[in-house]
């Protein structure tokens, strides 16, 4: 599988650090995977662009899927693991959990770290609501219309 080839990785993202670069929006990109091996190349080549790391922590190997996602993202399920603090470690700029992932402990920890957060993928109005109690940075979501009118019931403003 090339996917998981570290020359065709490194050539990957050789590829896409210079077509960042070519069209001159390295100050507007963020290199975004579940793959944090990936995620390391590109901090290897491309120190000066942020890393956004996505995580889902998995209930059991079933949810895994075919490819073992413990291939590309480290096992978070250990005893005394911080997700935050492992995705500061790789060098991160972005953590982006699964909603249903998020704690406020690991959501103060990522702020003591500076890390921003966007959780995902967030559609029912009630998790919507619990993600801006919360105080994520971000939220994605299929419905962003949705999340717009819930965070403006919540008496948040943006300019147009």
């Amino acid at each position: 599988d090339s996917a998981l080839d570290p020359v065709a990785r490194a050539g990957f993202v050789s590829l896409v650090c210079n077509e960042v670069r070519d069209a001159g929006l390295t100050d507007r990109t963020l290199l975004h995977s579940f793959d944090w091996t990936l995620l390391a190349e590109c901090h290897r080549q491309a120190p000066d662009m942020p890393l956004s790391f996505l995580t889902q922590l998995h209930d059991s190997e079933d949810d895994v899927g075919e490819v073992s996602s413990y291939l590309i993202t480290p096992n978070l399920h250990q005893n005394g693991i911080s997700v935050p603090d492992e995705v500061s470690k790789a060098g991160g700029a972005l953590w982006c959990p699964h909603f249903s992932e998020i704690t406020a402990h690991d959501l103060a920890r990522a702020r003591d770290l500076s890390l921003c957060v966007a959780v995902w993928t967030v559609n029912e109005p009630e998790d919507i609501n619990a993600m801006i109690d919360l105080g994520v940075d971000a939220i994605v979501t299929d419905y962003p219309g949705r999340v717009q009118r819930l965070l403006s019931d919540h008496g948040f403003r943006w300019a147009r």
